[in-house]
Formats: C-alpha cells, sequence, structure tokens
C-alpha cells in the first residue's frame, strides 16, 4: 500500500496544484518530455526516489517478516 501511494501519479497531478510540493513522481513524468529525456537526470531523479523506500524499507524489515508469516499455515 506504502508503494502504491508514493507511486500515484494521478491523484497527484489532478489534487496538487501547487507547484512547490508536487511529489517526486510528477517531477520524473516532467523529465520525459515529447522532445526527447535526459538520461543522467532521469536516472539521478530514479535513484532518489528509491533510496527512501529502501530506508524504509530496512528499518521495518522484520514487521513486514512477521506480517507476512502470521497468516502462513504450516503444513
Amino acid at each position: 500500500m506504502f508503494l502504491w501511494s508514493y507511486n500515484d501519479l494521478f491523484s497527484s497531478l489532478v489534487f496538487v496544484n501547487y507547484e512547490g510540493i508536487k511529489p517526486i513522481v510528477v517531477l520524473l513524468s516532467f523529465i520525459s518530455s515529447q522532445y526527447g529525456t535526459n538520461y543522467g537526470l532521469m536516472a539521478t531523479a530514479v535513484t532518489v526516489t528509491v533510496i527512501p523506500v529502501l530506508i524504509v524499507y530496512l528499518f521495518i524489515q522484520k514487521y513486514i517478516e512477521k506480517g507476512v508469516t502470521a497468516g502462513a499455515v504450516k503444513g
């Protein structure tokens, strides 16, 4: 659910009108245009986008594993 909310581009484009607080996924969509893509800038932006998710995962990894294995059936 976290990743879905983090990557929800459509609602970000519709509901956020102020330029200063747009999420990073909106900025990623603006990097790529019909005139071309700056792949160095795109790679940097994607890296900056992925790093917070990885950091959050590292801190809550044990809770995720407990939640996944809590519903498992032994057998």
